[in-house]
């Protein structure tokens, strides 16, 4: 991510050192002093004075909440929040940030941290958003330490945001006597100080906290620091690197690095019926990258492929534009040919458009590849039925990975400017998820532009709530709120109205499973007898223990309650599902339900399948299964798969993937094609973005209506239940949230 605009970014920083009845911390006024002259500096981050806020023993709650809520507000690049001083666990390990009158009596005159993670996440809009806190609270006799700090990273996460810990779980943190800074901090502040030699400038947060780390360390007993973050959290950067930007004179001698010329092809170049290679650079930090073109290689496990090479890697994604002849992983190789034959295949001279699927396109887990393959076959299969067609404009397909926040604007810019290019003519974005941030800011970026797009499988409650409210989007498939209305609904689910829940969710989650937990509380909510709540951790015992201390009280709940509602990520509910398996009370069976996030778990290979024959059952909702939809157009596509997969390799449509980028990639054409006319002309951004107000069509998961906020209207919402027996999804029903096949 490039370095934030100052101009345009706020900071808080608190630090409290006397207190009342709790130890003094000198040192946390050094810290607080240090630190924000380090953020203003010219060669550091240039933060202008009057967008810096410091408290010094703020004594009031209301003064800190005011001045975060102020800064998060006026913020629209970057927002930090940095907090030094006592940290207190309350009896349900919830942390309190202390101030000078707060003591372990009175809690309650500290401040929550539950309120300043709900305002550095949902107040305002800043790109990024970064909290780094040194604290915890000193319950033992010996000077210097200020306290345990109960795995408070995991407990302060929020969407988007990255946090900076000064210990682990039940570790002090160290504010050693005589010291100028409290250990964390001073490495800290040294790291900001001296820069990372050899490292990206500026300083992404997960290097700056390596070498934070790596330092402390060293140093016996010093606790070690901890971080969290999600999507691209990891490549904010908030400073410079000054061991690269201060003058030669002051720094060490070195050999001159290579010198490699930062590649920025040509956008689309029709050659000999082909568009050849686009940009692709590497993921998470903004540096120049040594990129060549290949030709498509076959059976190769590197992602990124042999000719693309970080400096200084973070992610080791691989990004950019492809029509085809570009794989960006090994088991994208015959899709990406059969899409770059399907392209060289349109005739010389006849009207076309381009439409780019922008999802992720590399991974090293296996479940999120099968995902990706799933999406790229089921927009290949549209765009082959589409050309296939006796009608005009054709359809050209390109893939297009946003990667992090350090690359997107380049992809971004690029998709800009095939939509104005007569070369290119591209007309829509497709298939991305509502949820993934970094998905989130392309979409962003594009429709700015007046670019249409149309959502793939998962579609949130309010998109405005992510900053995806009225834009030219069209969102085709149903909503959590939707997928829990028709449960609510559903005679043949009345077993789930009956029973009595427990509802788990993920308190870190701020995108889909906050707006699926909203959805069982709002169509649901009568069933719910006790809540459960879990949090990330990066240390999978820690993570299990979670879960089988929630599996432990559902053991201790009345009988009449054996349905979970279960609101998170489908690699924490495959965890749940395993430590349910091994509940205390095996003579109890209980049926955890949950939304379309799960609908790939069966192919996850550490899903515990001998729970499921165990007396757990695990049913889930989606808007897409082969075997939920009657109509001609899945009908279609059923019989295509059998061709299709002799030349893309297996065609699984059971996880919904396929059948949802083929349904996207069909909204897109059938748009087009209407606005375009009976002349087949090539139609302006606006008219497409101005034609998904009145689309009206029979896709593959049913009749498409789009409403004026561009929402599908009664969209079918099918449930199912993972059968160990055949180790796949079985269809239970189909239901819908209001008016059946969109009134």
């Amino acid at each position: 991510m490039p370095l934030p605009d100052p101009s345009a970014s706020r900071a808080v920083l608190i630090g409290v050192d006397t207190y009342d009845d709790l130890a003094d911390l000198p040192a946390v006024a050094n810290n607080v002093e240090r630190l924000a002259a380090l953020l203003t500096a010219d060669d550091v981050w240039g933060l202008p004075p009057q967008h810096l806020t410091v408290l010094t023993n703020p004594t009031s709650k209301d003064d800190v909440l005011d001045a975060v809520h102020t800064a998060a507000t006026e913020a629209e690049d970057a927002l930090l929040f940095y907090f030094a001083g006592h940290g207190l666990l309350t009896v349900d390990a919830d942390l309190r940030l202390a101030l000078p009158h707060t003591d372990t009596e009175r809690l309650y005159r500290g401040v929550a941290y539950d309120d300043i993670r709900e305002l550095v996440a949902h107040t305002g809009r800043p790109r990024a958003r970064v909290v780094i806190l040194d604290c915890c609270y000193s319950g033992s006799a010996l000077t210097g330490y200020m306290g345990a700090a109960h795995g408070i990273a995991h407990r302060t996460m929020a969407e988007g945001t990255y946090v900076m810990t000064a210990s682990a779980e039940t570790k002090p943190a160290m504010a050693p006597p005589g010291e100028k800074y409290t250990a964390f901090t001073g490495e800290l502040l040294r790291v900001i100080e001296e820069g990372v030699p050899g490292g990206p400038d500026p300083l992404p947060m997960d290097v700056l906290f390596t070498e934070v780390r790596d330092r402390l360390a060293a140093r016996p007993g010093i606790p070690v620091p901890q971080q969290r973050a999600r999507n691209a959290g990891h490549a904010i950067a908030l400073v410079r690197n000054r061991s690269r930007t201060r003058p030669a004179e002051e720094a060490a001698p070195a050999p001159p690095p290579e010198e490699i010329t930062p590649v920025r092809p040509p956008v689309l170049s029709r050659l000999a019926g082909l568009l050849h290679p686009l940009l692709v650079i590497a993921a998470a930090v903004s540096l120049p990258f040594a990129v060549t073109s290949s030709a498509l290689q076959g059976g190769s496990d590197d992602r990124c492929g042999s000719w693309t090479t970080p400096e200084y890697g973070v992610s080791g994604a691989c990004v950019g534009v492809s029509d085809g002849s570009h794989s960006f992983m090994s088991e994208l190789d015959n899709v990406s040919r059969a899409i770059a034959g399907a392209n060289a295949d349109i005739p010389d001279g006849a009207p076309f458009v381009t439409v780019a699927l922008l999802a992720p396109m590399t991974s090293y887990d296996d479940v999120d590849i099968k995902r990706i393959v799933h999406q790229v076959q089921g927009a290949y299969a549209a765009q082959r039925r589409i050309n296939q067609a006796d009608a005009t404009p054709y359809v050209r397909l390109v893939l297009a990975e946003p990667g992090g926040w350090s690359v997107e604007q380049e992809v971004t810019d690029q998709l800009a400017e095939m939509s104005v290019s007569k070369e290119h003519n591209l007309r829509a974005v497709v298939g991305f998820d509502g949820y993934a941030l970094t998905n989130r800011e392309a979409v962003r970026a594009l429709t700015d532009r007046g670019i249409p797009a149309i959502a793939g499988r998962f579609t949130p409650n309010e998109p405005d709530d992510h900053g995806l409210g009225d834009r030219p989007i069209a969102w085709i498939m149903p909503s959590p709120d939707d997928q829990a209305s028709a449960l609510a609904a559903s005679k043949a689910k009345s077993a789930v109205a009956e029973r009595r829940s427990i509802l788990v969710w993920d308190v870190d989650d701020m995108g889909y499973a906050q707006d699926l937990r909203d959805a069982f509380r709002e169509h649901l909510g009568e069933t719910v007898r006790d809540t459960a709540r879990y949090g990330y951790i990066e240390d999978d015992e820690e993570m299990e223990a979670q879960f089988t201390g929630i599996a432990d009280q559902m053991c201790k709940l009345p009988a009449d309650v054996d349905n979970v509602l279960f609101a998170g990520d489908p690699t924490e509910l495959r965890d749940f599902v395993r430590a349910l398996g091994n509940r205390q009370c095996q003579h109890r069976e209980f049926t955890v339900v949950t939304g379309s996030g799960a609908a790939a778990l069966h192919r996850d290979s550490d899903l515990d399948w001998g729970a499921l024959r165990g007396g757990v059952t695990v049913e889930y909702t989606s808007g897409a299964h082969p075997d939920g939809s009657k109509g001609r157009v899945m009908e279609d596509l059923r019989n295509d798969v059998e061709e299709l997969e002799s030349i893309t390799g297996t065609v699984d449509l059971t996880d919904g993937e396929t059948i949802a980028a083929y349904d996207a990639t069909l909204t897109a054409a059938y748009t087009i094609r209407r606005v375009a006319g009976a002349g087949g002309r090539v139609p302006s951004l606006a008219a497409v973005a101005a034609g998904l107000l009145n689309v009206r069509f029979e896709a593959a998961t049913g009749r498409i209506c789009l409403d004026e906020r561009g929402r599908a209207s009664g969209k079918a919402v099918h449930v199912l239940r993972l059968d160990p027996a055949r180790r796949a999804p079985r269809l239970i029903s189909t239901e819908y949230p209001g008016p059946g096949g969109c009134g």
